[in-house]
């Protein structure tokens, strides 16, 4: 079984080669910025709780599935193997993931050497499995262990916590997705009356400047809208078609996401014409990777995240497939009950949208800009 997990590492080596015990000082390290994870596969039996306990009588009676929760945790043990489905669901929600065993995965590895320097081989291995750096109990690496590992490979004593830890944190940095723009054009604007999209505010239609903005914070950028939305094309800007039709916003970061699943996305909607470059480059400095998503605190009272401004990581998508099973459209909803980074909007009025004519109206009375045009 593999795990989609963007940021995981897998610890492998021979019996006595000290992977729990390297495994729970990097636990205990990591934990303090970030959820990690811990996954272990044991080739044998193993048993949860102790004879006496509801848990173990309900087993032991021959329940199929056995969970127990309290406030705070939660366990479960099943007879028949997790499927691939569940155990992604569950380990998604981790930000880094190490993993004890599954030498043959795909992921990336940290190989221990124990006291006899046995050490696993490359046939040992996925051959797809990058090795990131050997641990042993020696100061410096033996001669013998010089032959079978890459010279570019760094070798750790496996009481250098700080060094390991380091080259886990290096490895994940390198592994963080670029980030690509996305202005959210498809809406109906039923309360608008008009296309707020080619509504234009700043001498332009707002998905052209909208467009222009992220292209200056992100590697790419397009446009989602409905297929035929537009008679002409507009610009130049890079279309991304709705594949989740009439599910909103949802669907068209979801349609991004499908289109190009190895970024993340600064998402924008089109009805902000407050927003500025020193919002958007907080939202992007301020950036969780680790996390489903970054998003500001809405400005009302309610100070919930805001959705529509926000960078979404490309492990949110199952996340957000999820909620759609569920008929949750809102990603508001979403949000609020993800792991995600919250910020507080560094200036008022920046995520202002604009649905109404009404709204329309105040904001051209209001507005700083020394020339509106329409």
């Amino acid at each position: 079984m593999t795990f989609d997990h963007p940021f995981k590492m897998g610890f492998c080596g021979h019996s006595g080669s000290g992977k729990t015990t390297l495994i729970s000082k990097l636990i205990q390290e990591f934990s303090r910025e970030f959820h990690v994870g811990y996954l272990k596969h044991d080739a044998h039996h193993f048993e949860m709780d102790h004879p006496g306990k509801d848990t173990f009588v309900a087993w032991d009676m021959g329940a199929s599935a056995v969970k127990i929760t309290d406030p705070h945790h939660q366990a479960e043990i099943r007879r028949s193997p997790e499927d691939l489905v569940s155990a992604r669901k569950t380990l998604l929600g981790t930000e880094m993931l190490f993993i004890e065993g599954y030498k043959l995965g795909p992921h990336p590895k940290v190989l221990l050497l124990n006291e006899e320097m046995s050490l696993l081989t490359e046939d040992d291995l996925s051959p797809f499995s990058p090795v990131i750096a050997v641990v042993g109990p020696f100061r410096k690496p033996p001669a013998r262990l010089l032959k079978s590992i890459s010279p570019d490979t760094p070798y750790f004593h496996r009481d250098d916590v700080q060094g390991i830890s380091q080259i886990i944190r290096d490895y994940f940095r390198s592994q963080i997705p670029p980030l690509y723009g996305l202005v959210l054009g498809g809406g109906y604007s039923r309360r608008m009356k008009q296309d707020k999209a080619l509504m234009n505010y700043h001498g332009k239609s707002q998905v052209e400047h909208l467009f222009e903005m992220l292209s200056f914070h992100c590697e790419k950028s397009f446009v989602s809208a409905r297929q035929n939305q537009w008679e002409s094309p507009i610009g130049n800007l890079e279309m991304i078609y709705d594949r989740f039709l009439d599910f909103g916003p949802l669907g068209g970061i979801l349609s991004a996401m499908t289109q190009h699943p190895e970024a993340a996305w600064l998402v924008v909607a089109c009805d902000l014409p407050h927003l500025d470059h020193a919002t958007l480059k907080h939202l992007v400095d301020q950036r969780a990777p680790f996390k489903i998503a970054t998003a500001f605190d809405s400005s009302d009272e309610k100070g919930l995240p805001e959705p529509l401004c926000a960078i979404y990581e490309p492990k949110s998508r199952m996340r957000l497939l999820d909620f759609l099973g569920l008929r949750i459209e809102c990603p508001r909803k979403i949000l609020l009950n993800s792991g995600i980074r919250r910020l507080k909007p560094i200036r008022a009025h920046a995520l202002d949208n604009i649905n109404s004519p009404l709204e329309r109206e105040q904001y051209l009375k209001e507005s700083h800009e020394p020339r509106i045009y329409n």
